[in-house]
């Protein structure tokens, strides 16, 4: 905000007065006389504010005071005595500093009745060679002035007077002085950072692809490693020892002995490499979407309904089978687990966020932050809501967390000032979050997105969760590397096989695959 208002009162009338916070008191003093109709050569004033009682400098710039929008201040007026009045025609003489841009400074006294383009002539005049000129009809066209933070170009050289600009009963001012580039100049200088950026960005990208030519030899050379150290063992483990009688050899990793149930007879140990289990072709290969930093939008699909188009999943019986000895073991895990120290836990500070919001009318918006999360604040998590919304719900808005109880997340000027990463509500990479409208004089129906303001519009089936589960059954089973063993006599069982024998019931109780709930890492 580049301008500010003051309530100004005069007597019993009051006005409000609009001025830039660069200017002086003494010049917001002259736009309320201005405003008031009170002649300026006639009449001096002061402002006094209304709560306090303390009088303003009259040189001090407003930005540098501690007024804030719609103050109150008080005008003061009196009448100029003869003495002041002479003055004001005649003018004061005035101390100038000229600090020239390149650190010179000139100095000069000079009356404040004198034009800022008059000022500039004297100080050249003196000064002859110090304050650079192109011609004299280009005279001090490419300088400018900045006077109490005010910048005036040669449009106003003839216009201002120095006496308007710092009040009347200033004595000592510092002007600084800039020289302006010529379009020419400023195109050429253009030009020259373009072409630098162009070349900068070259030899990033040849560094880039040198570096990545470098790390695919360098991964080249260990798969070529890897193959032939595989290729060896391979040659190692195919070396089998015969034994007396044909044996059917065993699907298995290592050497194992295989006992018979009815003679403690160890078998001769046969090896072979493990099968590959092919990837049949109904396998559904779940690729992780590309996360991108543009905002993202999934509405509902409304030609048909999403939850329909996803089978029900069943897992197998096999999976919910456990033995004696399995349940066995884990209650004493359980009971284990009660007499342990607990650990400390050390929460792991999320590498970016993956923040969706869900509106009243079923549609998800995607806010990612994928880079430099330890900076962004809440302020930037709403200024980017803020650009999607429809222009009647900025502002107008809660947010609250999408689990019980609901917290809802305050948005304030403190709240807005705090990083995401120390903030509760974020303490994960995954947020979910609930939108609705706060005030019940704005249509609470929608649409509340401007459609046109997000880049990639998706359908609410093309969700990555949606997606993966209705292809679960497709998904590939997590016991294609089971270990088989074969008997002697080829028939499949079994790590231990089963017995008729009442005296190999409790081992046989113990054996048979753990189901897939029950493996541990």
């Amino acid at each position: 905000m580049s301008s500010i208002s003051f309530n100004i009162v005069y007597g019993s009338i009051t006005k409000k007065v609009t001025i830039n916070k660069a200017n002086t008191i003494q010049q917001l003093i002259h736009e309320s006389f201005t405003s008031f109709k009170i002649n300026h050569d006639k009449y001096q004033g002061k402002l006094i504010i209304a709560n306090s009682n303390k009088t303003l400098d009259n040189s001090l710039p407003i930005r540098l005071s501690s007024l804030i929008n719609n103050s109150k201040l008080i005008l003061k007026v009196e009448k100029r005595d003869e003495s002041s009045e002479s003055l004001s025609n005649s003018g004061i003489e005035v101390n100038i500093k000229l600090a020239i841009a390149g650190g010179k400074s000139l100095i000069h006294k000079l009356n404040n009745q004198v034009t800022l383009f008059e000022l500039l002539n004297q100080f050249d005049e003196k000064y002859k060679g110090d304050i650079v000129v192109k011609s004299d009809e280009l005279k001090f066209k490419n300088i400018q002035l900045s006077i109490l933070n005010l910048n005036y170009g040669y449009e106003q050289f003839n216009q201002q007077k120095l006496e308007s600009i710092i009040g009347r009963n200033v004595n000592s001012v510092v002007i600084r002085l800039n020289y302006i580039q010529d379009e020419d100049d400023q195109k050429k200088r253009r030009l020259h950072e373009e072409q630098q950026e162009i070349i900068r960005l070259q030899l990033k990208q040849q560094s880039e692809r040198n570096l990545k030519i470098k790390q695919q030899r360098e991964l080249e050379e260990e798969q070529a490693r890897a193959k032939q150290e595989l290729e060896e063992k391979q040659k190692s483990k195919e070396e089998v020892v015969e034994p007396e009688e044909a044996v059917e050899p065993m699907e298995i990793d290592e050497p194992s002995t295989v006992t018979d149930s009815t003679a403690n007879v160890s078998q001769p140990k046969t090896i072979t490499k493990r099968k590959e289990q092919p990837v049949e072709e109904d396998q559904y290969i779940y690729e992780q979407p590309e996360l991108k930093e543009t905002s993202q939008l999934y509405v509902p699909d409304t030609t048909k309904s999403s939850n329909s188009n996803i089978p029900n999943y069943e897992n197998p019986e096999e999976d919910y089978e456990m033995t004696v000895n399995q349940a066995m073991t884990y209650q004493k895990i359980i009971q284990n687990s009660a007499i342990r120290k607990p650990s400390k836990v050390i929460k792991k500070r999320p590498s970016k966020y993956l923040i969706r919001i869900k509106f009243p009318d079923g549609k998800l918006l995607q806010i990612n932050y994928l880079t430099n999360i330890e900076e962004i604040k809440f302020g930037q998590l709403i200024k980017r809501i803020d650009t999607s919304l429809m222009g009647d719900y900025i502002n107008h808005y809660n947010l609250k967390l999408s689990y019980p109880p609901f917290v809802k997340i305050d948005i304030n000027f403190t709240t807005n000032n705090l990083k995401l990463i120390d903030m509760k509500e974020f303490e994960s990479e995954q947020v979910s979050l609930i939108w609705e409208v706060s005030d019940n004089n704005i249509g609470s129906n929608g649409p509340y997105i401007d459609q046109s303001k997000i880049n990639e519009i998706k359908q609410s089936s093309e969700l990555p969760e949606v997606l993966l589960e209705s292809h679960r059954k497709e998904l590939p089973s997590d016991t294609s590397n089971k270990v088989h063993h074969k008997s002697g006599d080829g028939s499949s069982s079994n790590s231990h096989s089963n017995s008729n024998d009442n005296s190999n019931d409790t081992k046989s109780s113990s054996t048979g695959k753990t189901p897939k709930w029950f493996k541990f890492k």
